[in-house]
């Protein structure tokens, strides 16, 4: 969206991205392109910020996704032994493989809800907080299955309780893509409103060329 306005007896367009609260009125064609080159410096500066969600919101949804992989894996493994930890060492070892798989993904993604859902989930799983597995650096400490269920008090999950589970985890997943979507509708406008304002200010550059070819050409004459 465009606004014609006038400077200096000629017909300009002012970019929708300018700012409303100026009056561009009297700005001369010199004025007035630099003007629009400030506006549009703001509006690279608002794209690279829009990317860089983008990117953190792409590498989130990456891992909600290895998240849902790991915890879809319990079921493979035989979710009604596996879910009792105090049945074997064997299921108490493939317990202390899953939380670790977690908390890897736990202490590199950048999603504060993920995070709270693999905290959620890891406690399942080995009846620990999370926390206690984390460095001072924010690196991960290994589980081991000793670990695993070590007060007594961690509850048997059933394969019904436990896909309950999965799928409020996998909400997570559904809002960081409803996130990314409407993301990039708004960068793919801005990265419109971009090239309109570069096409608006080569039309200037090139009006201001000519009238400046006619000033020449009538003093000469």
């Amino acid at each position: 969206m465009t606004t014609s306005i006038q400077a200096t007896g000629t017909t300009s367009v002012l970019p929708a991205y300018a700012d409303p609260n100026i009056d561009t009125s009297t700005f001369t064609p010199e004025t007035l392109l630099l003007y629009c080159s400030s506006r549009l410096e703001t509006l690279d500066s608002t794209i690279k910020e829009f990317f860089a969600k983008q990117e953190k919101t792409n590498k989130s949804m990456q891992d909600a996704n290895r998240v849902m992989q790991i915890l879809s894996a319990i079921g493979e493994i035989n979710v009604g032994a596996l879910m009792d930890p105090a049945s074997n060492d064997v299921h108490k070892k493939a317990h202390a493989n899953i939380a670790n798989d977690l908390l890897q993904v736990y202490t590199t993604t950048d999603s504060p809800d993920l995070k709270a859902e693999i905290a959620a989930r890891f406690k399942d799983v080995t009846g620990n907080e999370v926390g206690a597995y984390v460095g001072a650096t924010g690196e991960p400490l290994p589980v081991v299955f000793t670990d695993i269920n070590k007060t007594g008090t961690m509850p048997t999950v059933t394969p019904a309780m436990w896909q309950a589970k999965v799928d409020a985890t996998k909400s997570v997943t559904t809002n960081l893509s409803k996130g990314s979507e409407l993301n990039m509708i708004q960068l793919q406008s801005l990265v419109s409103q971009r090239q309109l304002a570069i096409q608006l200010t080569t039309q200037m550059m090139q009006a201001a060329h000519e009238a400046k070819k006619q000033v020449v050409s009538n003093i000469r004459a």
